[in-house]
């Protein structure tokens, strides 16, 4: 099967999802409930499958990723109702639309925004971040870092730190070190396999989560799904270091992209744990199939 015949089945299989997904992006669900006693997980966004995490402290608030302008509106007057505390600042987990959007309501409120040191480049060249760019919803970064920048305030250490090139140059994961909880997004899809198709390259989605795990914690913070521990960030490294093996063994064998699906829906069931599985496995495999037959896959 040529790449336009596979592409052509990526997007066949797409439109298969369930309508219930669909529909589900027009209900809002907002939240912030507590990780810690001075650390909070927020929810916002579309269909409210978004998620940050907010720490409190007696010498202000540190927020990370503010989602959408909504979700930014809603978590800034909650925070005005529950704390007696200003925003000082605001991290980027990365730049991508979806996770910053309405930051320039808590810039203009005095915080500072954070963000790693591809971050501006990334935002200007998007073109959905730039078309909230240009409404004034989100805020371009004050402080930009390279490899690490650590946040003390008020008696606790918050630690920056870039994951290095994949899911944008730009990822950081943000570690709560007193607390042991990490904010981590995109490229951690935790208790569930990956999203459809997966994102590219997966090879360095696999490295900058190995990153992560080189930190100490007993809790992670994803974007897009429940909250999770050590175990279920390996669980989903040794998912997408099997997914990739088995795939470019596949390919070498010469077998077809449909050959390779009805291959690993065998040899992977040890993975059928995960959640999702009978949605987004096959878009997994066909994902990567695309990556490792179009060398897209990185290193």
């Amino acid at each position: 099967m040529d790449m336009k015949s596979i592409a052509k089945v990526l997007l066949a299989s797409m439109a298969l999802l369930p309508f219930a997904q669909l529909i589900a992006q027009d209900e809002k669900d907002f939240s912030l409930t507590p990780l810690t006693d001075d650390l909070y997980h927020f929810r916002g966004g579309t269909g409210g499958n978004h998620f940050g995490t907010v720490l409190v402290t007696d010498e202000g608030i540190v927020v990370v990723d503010t989602v959408e302008p909504k979700s930014a509106r809603w978590l800034k007057d909650e925070l005005a109702r529950r704390f007696d505390q200003p925003v000082k600042y605001v991290v980027f987990s990365h730049s991508h639309y979806d996770h910053i959007g309405g930051s320039n309501l808590f810039k203009e409120a005095g915080a500072i925004i954070v963000a790693q040191e591809n971050a501006e480049a990334e935002i200007l060249e998007e073109e959905r971040t730039q078309q909230w760019l240009s409404k004034r919803d989100i805020a371009l970064p004050e402080i930009a870092f390279g490899d690490k920048f650590i946040i003390k305030i008020g008696g606790k250490t918050v630690n920056l730190i870039s994951l290095g090139p994949g899911h944008t140059e730009s990822l950081i994961v943000v570690h709560f070190v007193e607390d042991r909880v990490i904010h981590l997004v995109d490229v951690a899809s935790i208790k569930q396999v990956g999203f459809m198709t997966l994102g590219r390259p997966i090879k360095q989605y696999i490295l900058q989560l190995q990153k992560a795990m080189a930190l100490d914690f007993d809790v992670v913070v994803p974007g897009h799904a429940e909250l999770g521990n050590r175990q279920d960030v390996q669980n989903y490294i040794d998912y997408l270091t099997a997914l990739v093996s088995q795939v470019e063994s596949s390919i070498k064998d010469g077998k077809t992209l449909e050959e390779t699906q009805q291959s690993l829906l065998v040899s992977m069931q040890d993975f059928k744990f995960l959640k999702r599985w009978d949605e987004w496995f096959l878009l997994n495999v066909a994902g990567v199939y695309v990556q490792i037959a179009d060398g897209s896959a990185g290193d």
